[in-house]
């Protein structure tokens, strides 16, 4: 009888809850956060498995922080005071798998401090003040699979710092300090999926850098001071299958030529944007030909040489908008047999030839708004089946053109604000829409005219016909008919008078005789 009193005695009290913190044994989970505390809970609860501590004051985690009895998957720190984690701290927690120091005071990797944490999988650094990451930093734990460093103050990263980490999945560096990527910064990274460098300060990058980088996937590197020379030849070879690369907001001046991004045989989107690219060479993207998505938006290109695009052949997005084009020449396109979005708003073109689009025939999307183009050739969407979306708004448009819109099956258009002229173009346009002869739509209330001057400001849906001045072919053909019915007979009229006058005088000399 006591030792059954004893034993009940045991499990009750460790099996309470802290004062501080909330317990859920069904859920396995202790909430003390933001409890101002300055210390870690003592007599955790057995089965308390996923540990949160956030907001709260903790400046230190000390030695054996966790007793052995707890089965900890899962601890969080974020958003404590915390700038030392002492060696051993969490010797006895061989099953923890999450561990978050996020927004803390940290100013180095925690080596000794997790080194017993073996079977961690997934760590949380970012936003703290880490300096630099020293050779070997996290050796110990090989099965980390995520390891999140962002937002810190890194400038340096030593060769060989990611040793032992051969099934990291994912590092983030993002919003540090790196000014360059040297040969060995990457090694031991062989399984690393994504590489996100974005917000750093990096200008040079050594020719063997992403060689380790065998089983990428995606690599960013927006938002550095990467320039022309930044890229040595070749210095994509090994990433055969990064199928996401993203350089957006440096201050490239042209798109890597060939001899960069040779080896890139996967790659499928590709991001250039806010970069200062001034011209789209011919043939510049060969190497890349199973490129999907392109994005050069926001760049200052004004020329698109021929054959820009050649060897694009499954490109299926090309986003120009936000340059200086000013003229959409012929076949410029004429290679991007598969594309199906084609974004050019926000341009100066005000000029687009006849045959631009002519080999799109699987176009579905295009935006040429807030542009300066003040007439299409009534046949240019001739080829675009499969069109759905156009947008020609915030352009310089006097007349619309039916053929514009009747090519397309359940074609969505857009063609406010612009100065268009009600005549009778116009009126065929509006018809066009109002009789059901196309499938296409759009709003035409904000069809607002421009000319005459006695319909300026006003939606075409709101004029009557009779108000346009338009005489249509029907109209003038009938009226051309009755005129020259009328007229011929003023003519028999006349004849059939002088007819009757020689009948007349005949009489009468006949009477005389």
């Amino acid at each position: 009888m006591m030792i059954f009193f004893i034993t009940c005695l045991f499990i009750t009290v460790n099996g309470q809850c802290p004062l501080v913190c909330s317990c859920d044994d069904h859920d396995k989970t202790a909430n003390c956060g933001n409890q101002e505390l300055d210390a870690v809970p003592e007599n955790l609860p057995w089965f308390v498995q996923d540990l949160t501590l956030s907001e709260n004051q903790l400046t230190r985690i000390p030695k054996n922080a966790f007793p052995s009895k707890n089965n900890l998957l899962m601890v969080n720190f974020r958003n404590n005071q915390l700038v030392d984690i002492a060696d051993g701290a969490f010797a006895d927690q061989k099953k923890l798998k999450t561990l978050t120091f996020s927004n803390n005071q940290l100013t180095r990797v925690p080596t000794n401090g997790i080194s017993s944490a073996k079977q961690l999988k997934e760590l949380f650094l970012d936003h703290n003040k880490i300096q630099m990451i020293r050779q070997k930093a996290l050796y110990e734990n090989s099965q980390l699979e995520w390891l999140h460093l962002a937002h810190n103050n890194i400038s340096m990263i030593a060769g060989d710092a990611f040793s032992g980490l051969n099934q990291l999945r994912f590092l983030n560096l993002e919003g540090n300090q790196i000014k360059a990527i040297g040969a060995r910064v990457l090694a031991h990274l062989s399984s690393c999926v994504i590489l996100d460098l974005s917000s750093n300060l990096i200008k040079l990058i050594h020719e063997d850098a992403f060689k380790p980088l065998s089983a990428a996937n995606t690599l960013k590197l927006d938002s550095n001071k990467l320039t022309d020379n930044s890229f040595p030849s070749n210095v994509f070879e090994r990433s055969s299958k990064l199928e996401v690369l993203t350089l957006t907001n440096n201050s490239l001046a042209m798109i890597p030529p060939p001899e960069v991004l040779n080896g890139l045989k996967s790659l499928s989107t590709l991001s250039l944007s806010a970069n200062q690219i001034v011209l789209v060479k011919t043939k510049g993207m060969t190497s890349i030909s199973t490129l999907r998505r392109l994005h050069l938006d926001e760049n200052r290109i004004t020329i698109l040489e021929p054959e820009s695009f050649d060897g694009l052949k499954n490109l299926k997005e090309l986003d120009l908008s936000n340059n200086k084009i000013k003229s959409i020449n012929n076949h410029r396109f004429d290679d991007l047999v598969d594309l199906e979005k084609l974004d050019l708003a926000k341009n100066t073109i005000s000029s687009v030839e006849s045959a631009s689009f002519t080999k799109l025939h699987n176009l579905k999307e295009l935006d040429f708004s807030k542009n300066k183009i003040e007439e299409l050739d009534p046949e240019i969407f001739l080829y675009n089946k499969k069109l759905h979306q156009l947008s020609l708004n915030n352009n310089h448009l006097k007349i619309p053109h039916v053929n514009w819109v009747k090519n397309s099956d359940h074609l969505s258009v857009q063609l406010d604000k612009n100065p268009w002229t009600c005549g009778c173009h116009m009126v065929v346009f509006l018809n066009s829409f109002l009789d059901g002869r196309h499938s296409a739509t759009t709003v035409l209330n904000q069809i607002i005219c421009d000319e005459p001057e006695e319909l300026k400001g006003h939606p075409v849906n709101d004029i009557d016909e009779g108000h346009m001045h338009c005489w249509q072919e029907v109209d003038l053909l009938w009226d051309a008919a009755v005129f020259i019915w009328f007229l011929t007979l003023i003519y028999i009229m006349r004849k059939w008078r002088i007819l009757q006058l020689c009948c007349c005088c005949f009489a009468r000399r006949s009477k005389t005789t």
